[in-house]
């Protein structure tokens, strides 16, 4: 029993139920089509098999030992097997196994999960672009604050940030549907390792579940968990982008900075210090993505190495891949009523610009560009311009041409008549930077991603609908039992 217990991974089994009753279904029917079995065996068997679907024993949860009557039943495939033979006999459910083994089996069970969720994420993650990308169109003239080392750096606007955000998630999704085609191949028919004598019509099944076609080599089909990998990569990808979008939302908008402003409803308050506002939600979105990162290193070291063959090292893969896919659809969700909640505190920019001397990068090039000053002395001077501003007591709020006319003597020992104070204006500072922040410019990068974004929606709706038809064929010739 304890041997049992150890190997046993019914726990996780529950989460392939229906799927498992889906690809029994299919390989009955493959088997019936090959003349294997007769068309009343068939129909015997489908009804088994709809009757498992409604059989409320088998559908508690984190209980399937119910319906197991020996402990060497570990799995989900035997358990299944043991029921069916129990409801109609030997003669006719002990052949739903011909032609097949739980290695072929289980991969196709497990790949049929992983495109459900793989669409899920790839429909979260195009929601949220959209809301980033609205975000970025109602924010693309107002002024924010870049950083660099935690510190205010340069001139942007709301809606560049939100911008920034909105590429690597795009990138990431957008090798989505070549992964999801390699994850949607079907395994059945490759049988234990090497194939099968049964004369089975492979891309039969493979269509009857919904996938694209089948994996050729059968051991390749067993043996292979690089699609575990290649469907976490553009998901790892999106919960990276969404770490780095949390720190930003943890710093911006905590007291010490206070540039973005957050609804009570998506912060918690201490529970010893009541002028507290924590975004602590975002905290756990990057303790989560280190967890999304060693669960997929874990995975590589299990995949790594191993016997060509099915291997049980692989069952706990699963147990990994589940975990890392609820990360992974519980974070976007969040991280998207952050990004449509979240405001300025355009009051406090600006004073920070002036405050921090944000201006100071443009200064410089102005010098360097117009006043023919090397960049390396134009820098210097800005930096004894911005250190005498400070022990004055002012900032750039406060500052004259005179300043700067003084520091560049102090520094260059030349003389020049600065005409251009406008860089300190900060709307009319961003029109220095046109070719990044012009409306023209914006609004034509806007145009490109949401195209980029409708293509995406298009190629994986296309995907779900193949599903969907082949869910609904599957579903009827299960009701006809042929």
């Amino acid at each position: 029993k304890d041997i049992s217990s150890y190997l046993s991974s019914l726990r996780e089994d529950k989460d392939l139920f229906d799927i498992e009753l889906d690809v029994l279904s299919a390989h009955a029917l493959t088997l019936e089509r090959a003349g294997v079995i007769d068309a009343s065996t068939l129909r015997e068997i489908i009804e088994a098999l709809n009757s498992a679907r409604t059989d409320k024993k088998l559908r508690k949860k984190n209980e399937m030992s119910l319906f197991v009557d020996s402990p060497e039943f570990y799995d989900i495939h035997p358990a299944i097997e043991s029921y069916l033979i129990k409801k109609i006999g030997m003669d006719k459910g002990g052949y739903i196994n011909l032609g097949k083994s739980r290695n072929d089996h289980i991969v196709a069970d497990i790949r049929i999960f992983m495109r459900e969720k793989f669409l899920s994420f790839y429909f979260l993650s195009l929601s949220l672009l959209k809301t980033l990308l609205k975000k970025a169109k109602e924010n693309f003239k107002t002024p924010f604050i870049a950083f660099t080392h935690s510190q205010p750096a340069q001139i942007t606007t709301f809606g560049y940030f939100f911008l920034s955000h909105a590429y690597p998630i795009i990138r990431a999704i957008e090798s989505g549907p070549l992964f999801f085609d390699q994850l949607n191949l079907s395994p059945m028919g490759a049988c234990a390792v090497a194939g099968t004598g049964v004369p089975l019509e492979r891309e039969w099944t493979a269509r009857l579940l919904g996938f694209n076609g089948i994996i050729k080599n059968a051991i390749d089909a067993v043996s292979s968990r690089d699609f575990f990998l290649f469907s976490s990569f553009p998901m790892l990808e999106v919960m990276l982008s969404l770490s780095r979008l949390a720190s930003d939302i943890i710093y911006l908008s905590s007291m010490g900075y206070g540039l973005i402003e957050l609804p009570d409803s998506l912060t918690d308050t201490s529970s010893a210090m009541p002028q507290k506002k924590n975004a602590s939600p975002m905290e756990l979105l990057r303790a989560r993505t280190d967890e999304a990162i060693s669960i997929f290193a874990c995975m590589g070291n299990i995949i790594a190495g191993r016997i060509s063959g099915y291997n049980q090292d692989f069952q706990e893969l699963k147990v990994l891949w589940w975990k890392f896919s609820e990360l992974v659809l519980s974070s976007i969700p969040v991280a998207e009523k952050y990004i449509s909640s979240m405001s300025i505190n355009l009051e406090k920019v600006k004073r920070e610009i002036y405050q921090y001397f944000v201006q100071a990068i443009d200064l410089a090039e102005v010098l360097s560009l117009k006043y023919k000053i090397p960049f390396r002395l134009s820098h210097r001077i800005t930096g004894v311009l911005v250190m005498n501003l400070i022990k004055e007591g002012k900032d750039f709020a406060d500052i004259k041409k005179e300043d700067i006319e003084s520091a560049v003597k102090e520094v260059s020992g030349r003389k020049i008549d600065f005409e251009d104070m406008d860089i300190f204006d900060i709307e009319k500072n961003l029109k220095i930077k046109e070719r990044f922040y012009s409306e023209k410019i914006f609004v034509s990068e806007l145009k490109e991603l949401l195209k980029r974004v409708r293509k995406l929606e298009r190629e994986i709706l296309k995907r779900k609908r193949h599903i969907e038809s082949a869910q609904y064929n599957l579903k009827n010739m299960q009701k006809a039992g042929k």
